[in-house]
């Protein structure tokens, strides 16, 4: 194709119609102009395909291939299933666990490159879950007004840049800056994941554990390959690019998703930014209920390694392994959740679930020295543990239908927050007070999970029977 013909067919045509000369530059502009709007399929005939020489079949095939394109994506976003809003949303969690359990052992590295120490370098996690904070507190009301695709791009996006600063830099106060650019990509993903979720579950309690699990599968892989890449080339570190290329990698997927212009609320209606719901009781029990459990978890599963050293006398290698088994056992809770959440009511569930890890954190207090039952009892507390999350969100979503970014965001941001504040409370208990401190504290956080859950049930009533309408996951 001769592109003066190009520019001089289309600006001669644009100079007719308008009666007027056109310069050179003027010529080129209108010429850009017409031809991308033919590409949309706004200008084709015969006379245009006859001057340029292109046969009509196959400039038909170019001019409106763009447009096919879209319409194919359009088509193709109103058509996900639910199954697959899912498996989507649930692959971007896998990254997640991928790169938030794959840190751990990279940590070293990290000192390395930056010439700084574990201590310092620690700060990573600390720095991410802060970063995530202030987006999720942030992220609900957006999503409400603009729907979740948008935060969900923007999510992956602003994530696989940061961790790919992580990576890279040499400068520890650069490190943790692009740490918390990555904490506040994932805020954006972790909240988008589970909202557009529960968009399309009318109940949410199955499908966020089964969305739960692809985080948990992540997590168990996360450390998995990194103790391959050091196997293979010294260093953790190439586990990190990874997720960033893996992030980036599923945007086309998350173009597909629906929710990229306007919000909708679960039962249909046009969602609302409802500040009112944080006027409402039932919210902040639940949000309390998330602080304390995203702590006890992240602190429990962060700290326990210490603990089985310190209490058992094992080695590292063998109580990383034990570790592992925590973060299994958590996701073959959310498995069994996903499995039965379909027949009982969340705060049903969530009463099973509380139950299970006041008897496990009792367990690991009272296997304190013996192997065998510390194995047992952290199994008990993991599988226990599995469900709480998802289960909490759901009932959140579901007693907030129609502006559940509002409630999501507060929620999710106080568990943020326990995340941030606990493990450090689990450390130094360790270090200052025992593994018996310790463990006590997660006590005292499942016990009182378990009384918030119980005053709920009790003087919750009308929210509780909005929030127990299972519905099958598929």
């Amino acid at each position: 194709m001769n592109l003066n013909n190009v520019i001089s067919f289309y600006g001669d045509t644009l100079q007719t119609q308008q009666g007027g000369l056109l310069t050179q530059q003027n010529r080129i502009g209108a010429a850009t102009d017409v031809i991308c709007a033919g590409s949309y399929g706004m200008i084709q005939n015969d006379l245009e395909l006859a001057y340029l020489g292109i046969p009509q079949t196959t400039a038909s095939q170019i001019m409106w291939l763009p447009s096919f394109l879209w319409k194919a994506i359009r088509t193709t976003m109103k058509k996900l299933s639910p199954r697959s809003v899912l498996i989507i949303s649930g692959l971007s969690l896998v990254i997640l666990g991928i790169i938030t359990a794959g840190i751990g052992p990279t940590l070293p590295n990290f000192a390395t490159n930056n010439d700084s120490n574990l201590a310092a370098v620690g700060g990573i996690l600390s720095v991410m879950f802060f970063g995530g904070l202030l987006t999720q507190l942030v992220g609900g009301p957006i999503t409400d007004r603009f729907g979740d695709r948008p935060v969900m791009i923007i999510g992956l996006v602003v994530m696989a840049l940061g961790i790919a600063g992580v990576a890279a830099s040499p400068v520890l106060a650069l490190t943790l800056a692009c740490a918390g650019l990555a904490g506040m990509g994932r805020g954006f993903i972790a909240l988008s994941s589970h909202l557009v979720v529960a968009r399309v579950y009318e109940d949410s309690t199955s499908a966020f554990n089964a969305l739960n699990v692809f985080y948990g599968v992540g997590a168990i892989a996360g450390p998995a390959l990194a103790g391959g890449a050091i196997a293979l080339w010294g260093t953790a570190i190439p586990v990190i690019w990874l997720g960033a290329l893996l992030l980036l990698a599923l945007l086309p997927l998350a173009l597909m998703l629906d929710g990229g212009a306007a919000a909708h609320g679960q039962d249909g209606s046009a969602a609302v930014m409802d500040w009112g719901a944080l006027r409402q009781p039932v919210l902040w029990i639940f949000s309390v209920i998330l602080l304390l459990y995203v702590g006890s978890e992240t602190g429990f599963g962060g700290w326990v390694s210490t603990y089985l050293e310190r209490t058992l006398g094992t080695d590292g290698a063998t109580a990383s392994l034990m570790t592992g088994g925590f973060w299994v056992a958590i996701t073959v809770g959310r498995v069994i959740a996903s499995a039965i959440g379909g027949r009982v009511s969340a705060p049903t569930l969530m009463l099973g679930s509380l139950i299970g890890s006041v008897v496990g954190a009792l367990l690991v207090l009272l296997s304190m020295g013996n192997t065998a039952m510390s194995i047992i009892a952290i199994i008990v507390l993991g599988i226990s543990f599995g469900p709480l999350y998802p289960t909490t969100l759901a009932v959140v979503t579901n007693a907030f239908r129609r502006a559940p970014g509002v409630a999501t965001s507060a929620a999710s941001a106080m568990g943020a927050l326990g995340g941030t504040l606990l493990p450090w409370v689990h450390g130094n208990l360790i270090e200052y007070s025992g593994p018996t401190a310790s463990v006590a504290l997660t006590i005292g956080t499942t016990t009182t999970m378990l009384v918030l859950l119980v005053a709920y049930r009790t003087l919750g009533r009308p929210a509780r029977a909005e929030a127990a309408q299972p519905a099958p996951l598929g």
